[in-house]
């Protein structure tokens, strides 16, 4: 049995490939693209972008007072279009919303709202998209329609979760202004023919996954808990063995990382194995 638990040890350590290690509220942290529109261009000189757009948003804002600064928000324009993204992260369904859009929308004039509203498609690649539907009329689905402001849940912005069109994991956001659809209806609850473009301030994984290269468990003999990585897009099986081969613990593992109290296992050394459809990760402790 010992000849076979070093030979799933070696087999794992051909296989094991991705990992992650579960995060909240991570900012984006690059921009792949920047195709700006008409009206104005705030924010996109070299000076500036793409610092202001990565990160978390302006803490200044508030409902009824907009980021203006350019070092914290850029205007993509009319019709403008950006593809903001994560490169060590990847933002993952979960319950609920699990990315929020900050521009900066404000309340003026009582309870109306200026909005410069975008819809918004996701990429786990950047090559192939999926839209949240954005209603023109209501803007219902679209960013750019909620103030950044603490008071709010979230700090304001417009949430977004993927569970809603069908999609488990993203790297990519792609924002593409549409305000022009409500400078072209002057019946538009929101019409004001001061609309300029959307602002960008900051896209916000409400729950990232940090991507590393393998699969991981790992024990911390002072808690007595293993802390177990299993990659976005996939779940996995988690056994337990002892020296002698008999099965002490079998349990299902979610994406992300999870925590396994240890404490009821028998002391001495331990073969951990995690098992994925595509994948295998054999590790041994001691307990």
């Amino acid at each position: 049995m010992r000849r076979f638990a070093l030979l799933l040890l070696l087999v794992a350590m051909l296989l094991c490939r991705d990992n992650l290690h579960a995060q909240q509220r991570v900012g984006a942290d690059t921009v792949l693209q920047l195709v700006p529109g008409s009206g104005q261009n705030v924010g996109q000189g070299v000076v500036f972008f793409p610092r202001n757009v990565l990160g978390m948003p302006d803490t200044s804002a508030r409902g009824d007072k907009p980021a203006v600064d350019p070092r914290s928000v850029c205007s993509i324009g009319l019709g403008g279009r950006i593809i903001i993204g994560f490169t060590r992260h990847a933002v993952v369904d979960t319950p609920g919303d699990d990315l929020v859009i900050y521009e900066n929308a404000f309340r003026y004039a009582g309870t109306r709202i200026y909005a410069e509203p975008a819809e918004i498609s996701v990429s786990k690649d950047g090559l192939t998209w999926t839209a949240f539907p954005c209603d023109g009329r209501t803007l219902r689905g679209c960013a750019g329609v909620t103030p950044t402001d603490p008071a709010l849940p979230n700090g304001g912005g417009d949430a977004f979760d993927l569970a809603s069109i069908g999609v488990d994991s993203v790297r990519w956001i792609r924002i593409v202004d549409v305000t022009q659809r409500i400078l072209d209806d002057p019946t538009h609850p929101l019409y004001d023919p001061t609309l300029s473009g959307f602002d960008l301030d900051a896209v916000v994984a409400l729950h990232a996954a940090r991507v590393v290269d393998a699969l991981q468990c790992t024990f911390d003999p002072a808690d007595e808990r293993f802390d177990v990585g299993v990659p976005v897009s996939t779940s996995a099986t988690m056994h337990v063995y002892d020296v002698r081969g008999t099965l002490l613990q079998e349990r299902r593992l979610d994406a992300g990382i999870t925590t396994v109290d240890a404490s009821t296992l028998p002391v001495g050394f331990l073969l951990v194995q995690i098992s994925t459809p595509t994948s295998t990760y054999v590790t041994r402790v001691l307990r």
